[in-house]
């Protein structure tokens, strides 16, 4: 299957324009993000921006729209629907990421260092994701690298569970918070509002972004036998950083 062929299939599976985004998109932008990554191809969150002008987001698509942007920022690292031929799709493309958009990489490495990331509908088996986390444990180590949390509305193995613990990521689990209408909707619904609670109301002033360095980051090997499992941790009063898939 040829790139144009590839891209109409995405674009026939994806029907973008039938669908609006829903009050937790909206709610999720209103928070105060210092950035937001997505991996989706859809437009939703690209649209939410529009009903919270007052947070001042800016959607970037290539990396070359980083280019003396400021954050906060939603930053579609494999592409949009909007523009088919900027997705991320195929074996190679996955392969070769780390060279062919390294503005992107550094950008999310530098987050991963100075702030802490916060995955929302993100199952954070990503392969680019994975080898992310390992540079920043090894680069940092485990007792120093910043933690990241994953908020899950849906019950995860033991395997999974270990897996994620293993790759220094705390589990927020609202599979089970206790409403009498217990959906994946209200579940979301209620970290939002956990969220909304405890951030302060008073609105940050944006710095601007540095630009990302040239050089591309360069992953080492990993033995995965060697990281060990780390306990829970709870919810943070306040996350600087999302990434949502």
């Amino acid at each position: 299957m040829g790139p144009a062929a590839l891209h109409e299939t995405l674009s026939d599976a994806i029907p973008d324009d039938d669908f609006e985004p829903s009050p937790l998109h909206e709610r999720l932008l209103d928070l105060r993000w210092s950035d937001v990554f997505t991996t989706n191809y859809d437009t939703l969150l690209d649209r939410a921006v529009s009903q919270v002008p007052h947070r001042g987001y800016t959607v970037v698509i290539r990396p070359s729209q980083l280019v003396y942007s400021t954050s906060p920022r939603v930053i579609k690292l494999h592409g949009c629907i909007s523009n088919p031929s900027s997705c991320i799709l195929t074996h190679d493309q996955y392969r070769t990421y780390p060279d062919q958009f390294s503005p992107f990489v550094n950008t999310v490495c530098q987050s991963l260092v100075e702030k802490t990331l916060c995955l929302v509908g993100f199952s954070g088996r990503d392969p680019n994701f994975v080898n992310w986390i390992y540079w920043a444990i090894d680069g940092l180590g485990r007792e120093h690298a910043p933690k990241v949390y994953l908020v899950t509305v849906s019950p995860l193995t033991h395997t999974q569970h270990s897996l994620l613990t293993q790759r220094n990521i705390s589990i927020v689990d609202m599979s089970d918070h206790g409403t009498t209408k217990d959906t994946p909707y209200t579940r979301m619904q209620a970290f939002l509002e956990y969220l909304e609670e405890h951030t302060p109301k008073s609105t940050p002033v944006s710095e601007p972004a540095p630009r990302p360095p040239s050089t591309p980051v360069r992953w080492p090997i990993i033995d995965t036998k060697l990281l060990e499992p780390q306990r829970d941790l709870d919810i943070p009063t306040q996350l600087s950083n999302v990434t949502n898939s």
